[in-house]
């Protein structure tokens, strides 16, 4: 392998930028809750981190923010692209609440917020609050705890019936808040295990235990038996949710078609030095200048970082090759050396990048036939970004 074809390669690493680390101050945007606007309708920062904050009055305990994709509101269960909130610390005589926006919208966009103020909870809500779904998973229970000839059923699968407990609580939960931080997350595997033993009780077992009753009464009996087991059970796991402070939806004000910053379009060049194998049967080696597109694979403010990072790559390179036979290659579509593959940023604006380059013997004709081959390559380039923007 001769290395003086890669010496230019090498020699680019001496003018990397080694460090680049921008401070970015987070922006702050202000609710006006009369007009139900954000900064008298100016667009959020678009691609960075942002801070929503409005006025707090005394009796509002918690402030959640919810963003929306546009339109998805009017749907089924819309599901939130991000959420937060803020909670009232020991210092009540705040009067401004303040919640940092982690999630980076997306420039030139339109998002729906939520905001929902939650306020105290009275000792009777509460109270009652409990009270009321207890009587709906009573109920529940009490429909699907069902007495067979041989043994005591369930309506459904014990998984199934778990998962519907689960769903009655998250819907009497909808529009309370735990200050403890301890969200509903489902039913123990105590819970489960009940189920499932239930899922599985002969008519033997109630017999033994009842064993002066008649068959259809120690049916029964046990029946009413593993139902006050169980919602004892439950009722003790449900009781560890409302006494975690609860608050109660007071307000939900909803603002529609929010823009965002407009953001320049990018068109990304590169230029760099690559090297590649022209002969592997003889070690034979080249390299030349090449010049081409760069197409990311998602937007550094917004895309995980392996992604923003990485990148679909496509150019030329600047001169023809020629073999240690005198033997010349060229390209097959500009007759020059074309190449497509995938590139990685390894510091601010240069990048590393391999693939394949497609090549012909010089002389053989134009189509793709069996002159025309394929050979790997590695390069260093440069990223130049255009900004341009395209009017409507």
């Amino acid at each position: 392998m001769n290395m003086r074809h890669f010496l230019p390669i090498i020699y680019c690493i001496f003018f990397l930028f080694c460090g680049y680390y921008p401070v970015v101050a987070q922006e702050k945007r202000s609710y006006d809750y009369a007009k139900n606007i954000f900064n008298n309708q100016q667009a959020l920062p678009a691609e960075k981190q942002f801070a929503l904050s409005g006025e707090a009055p005394p009796e509002v305990a918690l402030v959640e923010v919810r963003i929306y994709d546009k339109n998805s509101l009017s749907k089924k269960n819309p599901r939130p692209l991000y959420e937060a909130n803020w909670q009232r610390g020991l210092a009540y005589n705040q009067t401004v609440f303040y919640v940092p926006i982690g999630y980076k919208l997306k420039g030139s966009t339109e998002y729906d917020f939520v905001l929902d103020y939650f306020r105290p909870t009275s000792p009777e809500e509460v109270q009652n609050a409990k009270d009321d779904l207890m009587a709906a998973i009573t109920a529940y229970l009490s429909q699907n705890l069902v007495p067979e000839k041989k043994k005591l059923s369930l309506a459904g699968q014990s998984g199934e019936i778990l998962a519907n407990l689960n769903a009655i609580v998250r819907q009497a939960l909808l529009y309370y808040r735990s200050l403890a931080a301890t969200p509903f997350i489902g039913f123990s595997d105590l819970v489960q295990d009940k189920l499932r033993r239930i899922e599985k009780d002969q008519i033997g077992k109630a017999q033994r235990l009842f064993v002066k009753k008649s068959k259809r009464e120690a049916m029964n009996l046990n029946r009413q038996k593993n139902l006050d087991e169980l919602t004892a059970m439950i009722r003790q796991e449900v009781g560890f949710l409302f006494n975690a402070g609860l608050v109660v939806r007071a307000e939900s004000r909803t603002i529609d078609n929010v823009e965002t910053e407009k953001t320049r379009n990018v068109l990304t060049l590169h230029g760099g030095y690559s090297g590649l194998i022209l002969n592997e049967g003889n070690s034979e080696y080249e390299s030349g200048f090449t010049v081409g597109l760069t197409i990311p694979f998602g937007k550094r403010d917004v895309a995980k970082p392996f992604w923003s990072r990485s990148a679909l790559v496509a150019g030329i390179f600047l001169q023809d090759f020629t073999l240690d036979n005198d033997r010349k290659i060229t390209g097959v579509f500009i007759n020059l050396p074309s190449y497509l593959g995938v590139g990685y940023k390894i510091f601010p604006y240069v990048r590393l990048m391999a693939g394949g380059t497609l090549l012909k013997y010089d002389g053989d004709g134009n189509g793709l036939d069996e002159d025309v081959f394929v050979r790997p390559f590695v390069g260093l380039v440069l990223d130049i970004d255009l900004w341009f923007n395209l009017r409507k």
